[in-house]
Formats: structure tokens, C-alpha cells, sequence
């Protein structure tokens, strides 16, 4: 499916993280103005994507639930999503408008390693991105991922078994949605959505302190194997290594209680 890709610029805040709330809302990313942060003007062609293992079967709700149209489905997802965490921060997304639109858009983004922040605004960072200088390099200040971690907390605050059933109950509003896009027929939201689970397991934890080099008004990676990475998965990175794996976790616990599988093994890079 092709949705208008947003360039990737970290400067718009390494948010667009990926937060699981596969109780239908399956991702939001923060984002911020400031423009200093690891960034690409142009998202770099990674080559043939793999092969996608083939989506599992959507799964099937234990309880029937009357849904409403999708115009009008806002404020009966508030009530059924508000009782998976009560963070703060959860509730305030919860608040705002066409939720399920949001979700499906941005999961969709995600899957094809496009960076949804634009879709998002509302979820946003105002601390500045950092970087320090240490053996002769800048590298990213450990500040600059202590930004996310209310993201990671909220993340770890969804209970896996409502979020799961809560998303089978809602897959019908997300066909819907995901057809509005432009889908084609063969291609469902429920395989969209798992190949975005598996770019965010496939993620890979940055060990060590993370070089970069300024870039005009930006900084780039001075690494060629990170700054080549998909502008979705560069963005994940940049929650900080605690963060990503506390997210990693909260989503494979969640997609498995769904029913997905064959969900990649995480791996670590040592910088």
C-alpha cells in the first residue's frame, strides 16, 4: 500500500516510537521542534525488503461487542481503553480525536519503515536533544533518551490480556479504516499490523554511546550501518537502549497474546 512516505528527520524528535496499544491504538510518537537531532534528509533505500512470514489469522474476540461507525467510535474506545493503564499520559492520548484513523495510519508507516510523527503531533518531547563529546567524538548525551522514559512507562503499564482482546474487538473498525487508505482487497490490516510488530521486535539495542556527526543544522550517525536504517527503525532507536527493550517486551507479550508468530528474536549491537 502506498501512503505519502514522510522523509525521516530525527530533528523532529527521535519520538516516533512506536507504542504498543494493540488494544486499537497500536502506536503514537512523540515528537519535538528541535532541529538537532541524528537526522537524514532523505530516507536511504535499504535494498529488497525481506520476506514477510505469512500473517497469522486475525484473531476472534471471546466477546461480541456492538460497534459503532467509525465516525462515531471515539468515545465508545475511551471507555473500553481507559481501564488498560492509568497513566497519565495514556488517558491524555485517549483524548483526542479519530483514534482508530490515527492507529491504522500509523501503523501502517511503521510497517513500511516510514516515520509516522507526522500523524501524531499531539504526543511530543519538549526537552532538547543532547549530545556530549567523549574520546574525540559527539555522541548522544544518555539525557536525550531519558526524554522517553514516560513513553516506555506508559508502554509497560498496558495490560497484555485486555489490549489483546480489545484489538480483536476493534479489528472490524480497522478494515474499515485501512480500506478507506486505499488498501487492496488482498491486503489486510491484521498483516499490516503484524509486519509492523516484527520492524519493531527486528529493532536492533544500541549498546554504548552512540556516535554522530553534524550534518548542516543536523547530525547524522557516523556509523554508515545505523544511518542507513529505515527512517521508522531509526526513530525507535532513539527512545535509548532501557527504553527500546521495555517497549519490545510489552509488544511481544501483547502480540502473542493476540496470536501472532514467528515474531523475531531481538538483537544487540555494542557501539
Amino acid at each position: 500500500m502506498n501512503i505519502t512516505p514522510l522523509q525521516w528527520r530525527i530533528a523532529g524528535g527521535v519520538g516516533a516510537v512506536i507504542v504498543l496499544a494493540i488494544a486499537g491504538f497500536f502506536l503514537f510518537g512523540p515528537q519535538s521542534e528541535d532541529a538537532t537531532e541524528p537526522s537524514s534528509v532523505t530516507a536511504v533505500d535499504e535494498g529488497p525488503p525481506p520476506t514477510d512470514p505469512p500473517p497469522a489469522p486475525p484473531p476472534q474476540p471471546d466477546e461480541e461487542l456492538i460497534l459503532p461507525p467509525l465516525d462515531e467510535s471515539d468515545s465508545l474506545i475511551r471507555e473500553l481503553a481507559t481501564a488498560l493503564a492509568r497513566h497519565p499520559g495514556w488517558l491524555a492520548w485517549l483524548a483526542t480525536d479519530n483514534l482508530i484513523r490515527t492507529f491504522v495510519v500509523v501503523v501502517d508507516n511503521v510497517a513500511e519503515g516510514n516515520n509516522p510523527a507526522e500523524h501524531v503531533p499531539f504526543m511530543k518531547t519538549e526537552q532538547r536533544f543532547e549530545v556530549e563529546e567523549a574520546d574525540g567524538q559527539l555522541r548522544i548525551a544518555d539525557t536525550s533518551f531519558r526524554r522517553y522514559d514516560g513513553l516506555a512507562a506508559i508502554v509497560d503499564a498496558l495490560d497484555v490480556s485486555g489490549s489483546a482482546r480489545l484489538y480483536a474487538q476493534l479489528l472490524p473498525l480497522m478494515d474499515e479504516a485501512y480500506a478507506e487508505l486505499g488498501a487492496p482487497p488482498d491486503v489486510t490490516f491484521h498483516g499490516t499490523f503484524q509486519r509492523a510488530v516484527v520492524r519493531l521486535l527486528e529493532t536492533p539495542v544500541i549498546e554504548g554511546r552512540t556516535a554522530v556527526a553534524e550534518r548542516g543544522p543536523f547530525f547524522a550517525y557516523t556509523d554508515p550501518a545505523l544511518e542507513s536504517l529505515s527512517p521508522a527503525t531509526k526513530q525507535l532507536m532513539g527512545v535509548g537502549p532501557e527504553n527500546l527493550r521495555t517497549i519490545q517486551a510489552k509488544v511481544r507479550d501483547i502480540a502473542e497474546a493476540i496470536g501472532l508468530t514467528d515474531l523475531p528474536p531481538g538483537s544487540v549491537l555494542l557501539r
